[in-house]
């Protein structure tokens, strides 16, 4: 006899997954033929041996003492029968690797590693077992033995479908059992009364002599006689129901399992436990993700009315009434009038389909609540039988299964047509991409993200841009080989940046240079390593020939620009050396401060010109040097006129102003430190004239102070005739600047908070 030591399971006997409750029905039917407990196993273990394909399975059955003994064997002849054999207890089956306690179904694929008592493992050694699997059999809520299954020539590692077909089948052997113990104790309490009623014809002598003294004793025999009678009756008739719930229960599974249609299985299931329990209506109640309920099948009688489609609120299964609901395996009312007294919602609800007693049995999903079964009778009150409430239940499981395999059965479904639309799409896309690559301006490509920078696709118009076929890039380096050498060393090949963007010359087929613009993007793996670069060309020398033409072009008109600027300011100084010119003509004081005043405006102009000339930027101003440079001018044409000392003091950020802002906003700083000069520091008094620009968010405030005499009392500077202040008002205006001024006895402040103008404004 060769051993295997192999994990590998022999085929077994059983069918695929939607057979299996088939196959244990059919085992039924043949252990259920016989009333005999020791056929029973001996059919259990043949039945379960051949199934499995195992090589020993054997039934322990527990004693009165504690000890276990081999009470049924199906072995194959290879190996040592062990029938009669007898372990210390039950719980010496129990893998105890897990530190579990009582028995419970186990299945051991390798027995050496197991952890099991001393005396047990001695035993599997002799039986030369190598792989087992224990299903405790349960009669009457109590551990009656077990069955385990034996693979001897090799280690056997057993499945989920294995298990559950073992426990089944256990399930049915246990209660098969029940009823023929059953019968059996019947038997021996009909032998005992025959034997009884021999004995008291063996009397009938002596009790015909001791009648009158006996009387009383026979009566009590007799009645105790007919109490056993009658309660060997109702044995009978408990088991011919159960027989009966078993056969219909068969039955019911038989039609359900036939489709895998939800309605149909519904329906069927609302029709077959509605003619069963003649009930006047049975109804499936299904409830959603927001606890809403809706009747989905019905089986109902005339006159009652149908309540099929009708839908519940969320108030009526609330968590806590399904938790309550879920929490016992069925709720029997037998008076709906007396059990709802006390909620007359619930019992008004009732009366409109005219419900007098009920049964609510749970459908379960594993722990998730998919709905409920109702039985309704609407004739009069009824007392529901305990069978009847355990084939409600048995139906409720078999419905639950049947409702998960119809859903599994509608979603592949679902995901085939999901698939053959997939499908469908990824023809069109691929025609789609077909005719983008052919129809693209540029080349599409793909790259090694590893390795040579070698290009391994290219898109199909790389011939009718480059001149280059598909078979000329297949070299390694054909690519870089071809980038204009002055541009190949700044061109990078892999970089670690997600996306690239590249200019350079690229030879053409017929020998001439083509500028390129190149987009790279890298992709990723799920583990964020590079695998490939996607890449797109477009010709773009056309685009460079027009960029060196338009900076040709800008180059000429910064030059005109700046010619432009210095002949203005050319001018201006021109202007400037007239007035002067023409003031040495000029007596009246008056009249040569007027002179002087239009020349420093109209050098306060001619220096922005100049500032602009000498700046890369001709379109922004350095405001802080152009004031600065202006302050400068503004002290050597005032201060030695007016002998007084005054300091100019400049906080202004680091700010750029456009012409159309620089210019009202110079001459309002010379306007105003002009008039300090003049007029705030009289009869040679000393003081400081501060000129501040801060920013305010899209805001600048200007604020020119100083701290010299202030404004007479009697002067409103708003309407003030003088030239100075009036343009300060125009100026102001041309800005849409906000002004204060304030001013006292520790000088004059004026404030404008203004926003830098565009020309299209201005204009």
């Amino acid at each position: 006899m060769q051993v295997l030591d192999s994990h590998s399971n022999p085929s077994s006997n059983l069918g695929q997954p939607f057979n299996l409750e088939r196959q244990v029905f059919d085992h039924l039917l043949k252990i259920a033929q016989s009333v005999d407990p020791h056929k029973i196993l001996t059919l259990a273990v043949q039945l379960l041996r051949t199934d499995l394909g195992v090589d020993r399975v054997v039934i322990y059955q527990r004693q009165n003492c504690g000890r276990s003994v081999i009470a049924a064997e199906s072995v194959q002849s290879d190996w040592q029968n062990s029938l009669g054999m007898a372990v210390a207890d039950l719980g010496d089956l129990q893998n105890l690797a897990d530190g579990a306690s009582g028995l419970h179904p186990q299945a051991i694929d390798d027995v050496l590693e197991a952890i099991f008592v001393d005396r047990y493992r001695d035993h599997l050694a002799q039986q030369q077992v190598r792989s087992s699997l224990t299903i405790p059999l349960i009669i009457e809520d109590q551990l009656w033995g077990a069955i385990v299954a034996h693979a001897c020539a090799h280690r056997r590692r057993w499945d989920a479908m294995e298990m559950e077909y073992c426990q089944r089948l256990a399930s049915h052997v246990a209660i098969a059992l029940q009823h023929a113990l059953h019968i059996q104790k019947q038997d021996r309490i009909i032998h005992d009364l025959k034997q009884a009623e021999h004995a008291l014809q063996d009397k009938a002598f002596q009790l015909k002599s001791l009648a009158t003294q006996q009387s009383l004793c026979a009566l009590q025999a007799n009645t105790q006689l007919k109490n056993k009678i009658l309660q060997l009756e109702e044995t009978n008739d408990f088991l011919e129901r159960q027989t009966t719930t078993a056969k219909i229960l068969a039955d019911f599974i038989l039609k359900i399992r036939r489709s895998l249609d939800l309605d149909q299985i519904l329906s069927t299931t609302a029709l077959e436990i509605h003619r069963c329990l003649q009930v006047d209506r049975l109804a499936i109640c299904q409830i959603d993700e927001n606890n809403r309920g809706t009747i989905v099948a019905e089986s109902v009688v005339s006159p009652w009315p149908s309540a099929l489609g009708i839908k519940f609120s969320p108030a009526m299964f609330s968590v806590q009434c399904q938790k309550e609901l879920c929490q016992t395996p069925y709720k029997a009312i037998s008076d709906v009038e007396a059990a709802y007294c006390t909620a007359p919602q619930m019992l008004e609800m009732l009366e409109v389909w005219s419900v007098k007693a009920k049964v609510v049995v749970p459908i379960l999903q594993g722990s998730k609540l998919w709905g409920f079964i109702f039985a309704h009778q609407c004739t009069n009150v009824r007392y529901w039988l305990p069978a009847e409430l355990e084939l409600l239940t048995q139906v409720a499981a078999h419905v639950s299964i049947s409702i998960t395999q119809a859903e599994l059965y509608q979603q592949r479904q679902q995901e085939l047509v999901v698939m053959a639309k997939a499908e469908q799409m990824l023809v069109v896309q691929h025609e789609q991409i077909g005719h983008v690559l052919g129809s693209s301006p540029g080349i599409l490509y793909t790259s090694l993200a590893q390795g040579p920078y070698q290009r391994i696709f290219f898109g199909t118009n790389l011939y009718a841009l480059l001149g280059y076929t598909s078979l000329d890039a297949i070299e390694t380096d054909f690519w870089l080989n071809c980038i204009h050498p002055e541009d190949r060393p700044s061109v990078s090949l892999l970089s670690d940046c997600p996306v690239l963007s590249q200019e350079y010359r690229f030879r053409h087929k017929d020998g001439t240079y083509r500028w390129l613009y190149d987009q790279q993007k890298v992709v990723y793996d799920e583990s964020g390593t590079p695998i490939e670069w996607i890449g797109y060309c477009v010709d773009i020398t056309d685009r460079r020939q027009i960029e060196d033409q338009l900076k040709a072009s800008l180059t000429q008109k910064e030059v005109l620009l700046q010619e432009i600027h210095h002949r203005v300011k050319n001018n201006l100084n021109v202007i400037i050396s007239l007035l002067s010119l023409q003031s040495n003509y000029l007596t009246d004081d008056a009249v040569i401060n007027m002179f002087v005043d239009s020349q420093s405006r109209i050098y306060t102009m001619a220096l922005i010109h100049e500032q602009l000339y000498g700046s890369k930027n001709l379109a922004r101003l350095d405001f802080a040097e152009y004031v600065s440079a202006l302050v400068n001018h503004l002290k050597m044409s005032c201060q030695p006129s007016t002998g007084s000392q005054v300091e100019v003091c400049i906080d202004i950020s680091p700010t750029t102003f456009n012409i159309e802002t620089a210019t009202p906003c110079g001459l309002i700083i010379n306007e105003l430190v002009t008039n300090g000069f003049k007029h705030a520091f009289v009869d040679g008094r000393a003081g400081t004239i501060t000129i501040s620009l801060n920013s305010q968010g899209n805001e600048f405030q200007l604020i020119v102070r100083d701290d010299g005499v202030g404004f007479a009392p009697d002067i409103d500077w708003q309407n003030s005739p003088s030239l100075g202040l009036r343009l300060v008002r125009i100026l102001a205006r041309q800005l849409e600047a906000r002004v204060t001024q304030t001013s006292g006895e520790a000088g004059t402040c004026f404030s404008l908070v203004l926003s830098e103008l565009a020309y299209t404004a201005r204009v």
